[in-house]
């Protein structure tokens, strides 16, 4: 129960050139914890954090170039689609031109050899067969796969390592920051640090108690480190954030949950329902999905109790 909601500062009014700027440096930086996905593109609550940053920094006039250093001090070069050639990135630029040389090398290598072998041997062919003299083009394709793939690789976990070593750090200036310790929340959880998570959304919520995003965040760490039980401070939390903001998708699928391990099956059918009923079209077939399953087994087990007047009826009989 993830997907974001739009928080004040992203419905602020914007004119159409700063819409579309904001949609340009969106898609040119890379969300930190999905899989090669733009910030654009991505629905994980980081992303959102992040849309809002660049958001908030075009609001306050900053230029493109201010905005891509605001993040890339924060986040490292690993948040950019394109980072920049420098001692801490040349593996990635390089890494791939590596791996196709040594490629081409090692076959090279191979077809000398086999080319050796078979001049030593005593009885010739007349004529070899091409498969023997050159590579065929399954041997090439094999041989690109191999290096494309291998580069992936060598980027994505190069470009992670990178990541988290920037979210795991904590100097003073970020220690105050609680975008820092938001971000590093999410991606604890995304590690299944939930424990630790916890810590760090405690502390961005502390220095920034009206971000309702990050509450139910902490809220949902909290339940699973508690087997999942919302009960205590979770549904405290969750009625914070409905609180301040009523129609939260999200808070309302908590809250549905919360009545729905207490046995309140007729709030949380009514929770459940209307956060279906608020839910953003783009987002209506992802909280049907998520809320479809307990609302129907709310409604089934709501039908199974007893009406409030059967006991007394029972025992006047």
């Amino acid at each position: 129960m993830s997907t974001p909601h739009p928080t004040p500062a992203l419905t602020a009014t914007l004119t159409p050139d700063q819409e579309a700027r904001i949609r340009a440096l969106a898609t040119e930086l890379r969300c930190l914890v999905c899989q090669n996905q733009s910030i654009a593109d991505s629905q994980a609550p980081l992303a959102l954090d992040l849309r809002q940053q660049i958001h908030e920094q075009v609001l306050s006039g900053h230029s493109d170039d201010e905005v891509r250093q605001f993040m890339t001090a924060r986040y490292g070069d690993f948040i950019l689609y394109r980072p920049p050639l420098d001692a801490r990135t040349s593996a990635l630029w390089l890494g791939p031109g590596v791996l196709a040389g040594a490629g081409l090398l090692g076959l090279w290598a191979v077809l000398r050899r086999r080319a050796r072998l078979s001049n030593e041997r005593i009885e010739v062919p007349p004529q070899a067969p091409a498969s023997e003299t050159a590579p065929g083009w399954r041997t090439w394709a094999l041989m690109l796969l191999f290096v494309a793939g291998l580069s992936a690789v060598l980027y994505g976990q190069l470009g992670r390592t990178e990541a988290w070593s920037i979210a795991a750090d904590e100097p003073a200036a970020q220690a105050r920051d609680a975008e820092h310790w938001a971000m590093m929340g999410r991606m604890q959880v995304m590690h299944g640090q939930h424990a630790r998570a916890v810590d760090s959304l405690r502390r961005a919520t502390t220095l920034a108690p009206t971000r309702t995003a990050w509450l139910l965040d902490l809220a949902d760490a909290l339940a699973v480190t508690r087997q999942r039980r919302l009960d205590g401070e979770p549904a405290q939390l969750i009625a914070q954030a409905l609180a301040r903001e009523p129609d939260n998708v999200k808070a309302l699928a908590l809250m549905g949950l919360v009545h729905f391990q207490r046995g309140d099956f007729g709030p949380a059918v009514q929770t459940w329902e209307r956060a279906l009923a608020v839910a953003p079209p783009s987002a209506s077939a992802h909280w049907a999905t998520q809320l479809g399953p307990g609302l129907h087994e709310a409604r089934r087990r709501l039908a199974r109790q007893p009406a409030p007047d059967q006991p007394a009826s029972r025992s006047r009989r």
